[in-house]
């Protein structure tokens, strides 16, 4: 029940995003402005999305390396699907098919695979902030006055949360800690567990490549948002720290509950925050609307290539993935 008032929750609200972002905009304007771009654009565009989704497979090889080896092509196909089935499924339901299905390939615990996914999401975290950091140093706060007390709560508990989970291993395996988890065998299994998708971090070439692929990533998906700003002639507001003020209000947007893709999301967001610049509604909305459907087109298209290569099919995974959650709570309870 609850899930269900979830995802009819997120279709709701992704709706009224996408209503106040359209309601003042005059369609025929919006036609003028997307004829005035060139097309061919798109091509480029398309290779630097697949270029993301790459660097992403190069960061979770790295991550599954000290586990169980496996190539570059894999990591980057099983982050192209679950991609592509987080755009067309709710409850972001394509990490826990890809994790599904990586644990199925390399024949490894599914909960080791979902804490190299977690540490994945936590180095985004960690990497977008310190961009967004450098981003206000250099161009100024969003309607803020002062959040340099905000900025280092913020990166402290993040570091916390990092080194935690380097030291993981040895924390668990501390005498006094020892005895607690004797009491508690099978969460201790499960940190156990938790700790094999951190091992990458106790080598340091390992970590500091893992370091360098997340800036790697997230600075493609920057350059992403700054050359669609000069596909609409906007990109002398619209320069690299401003990019990475958009990338992160992106990631805000799609931390709220919405709906498969998260339409009316981001078209709301990315326009408002824009005429926050003095960027007309209108050009906002339609570097918005030109983003996010680029986006969706190019990663879903090639996720769903990749599961048909792979000898699946989209209802298969569905079923699979809800049997897989459904299990999950059994074993919980």
């Amino acid at each position: 029940m609850k899930t269900k008032i979830s995802i009819i929750g997120g279709i709701v609200l992704g709706i009224f995003l996408m209503y106040l972002a359209f309601r003042n905009i005059d369609v025929n304007n919006l036609a003028v402005i997307y004829r005035q771009t060139n097309p061919w654009y798109l091509v480029p565009l398309a290779f630097l999305l697949v270029l993301e989704v790459f660097m992403r497979g190069i960061r979770w090889k790295i991550l599954l390396g000290s586990i169980q080896k496996t190539k570059v092509m894999d990591t980057f196909k099983l982050e192209a699907i679950g991609l592509a089935f987080n755009n067309i499924l709710p409850l972001r339901l394509g990490e826990i098919i890809r994790g599904v299905l990586c644990a199925r390939k390399l024949e490894i615990s599914l909960i080791t695979v979902f804490s190299t996914i977690l540490v994945e999401r936590i180095m985004d975290i960690v990497t977008l902030f310190i961009l967004v950091v450098l981003a206000v140093r250099f161009d100024g706060y969003l309607g803020a006055t002062d959040l340099n007390l905000y900025f280092w709560l913020i990166l402290f508990v993040l570091s916390v949360i990092v080194l935690s989970l380097v030291f993981i291993e040895r924390i668990i395996l501390s005498d006094k800690l020892a005895r607690i988890f004797t009491k508690f065998p099978r969460f201790a299994d499960i940190l156990k567990r938790v700790a094999l998708g951190t091992k990458s971090f106790q080598d340091l070439k390992k970590t500091l490549a893992i370091i360098f692929c997340g800036f790697a990533q997230w600075s493609v998906n920057v350059f992403i948002f700054y050359f669609v700003a000069k596909i609409f002639n906007i990109n002398e507001v619209i320069g690299i720290f401003k990019s990475i003020k958009l990338v992160f209000t992106t990631a805000v947007a799609v931390s709220v509950p919405g709906m498969p893709g998260y339409f009316g999301n981001l078209e709301f967001s990315i326009s408002k925050v824009m005429s926050l610049w003095g960027i007309a509604e209108e050009v906002g909305f339609a570097y918005a609307a030109y983003l996010h459907l680029s986006m969706y087109i190019v990663v879903t298209v090639l996720g769903v290539f990749f599961i048909y290569r792979m000898g699946y099919s989209l209802g298969d995974l569905y079923r699979q993935s809800k049997k897989w959650k459904s299990e999950k709570k059994l074993n919980r309870s």
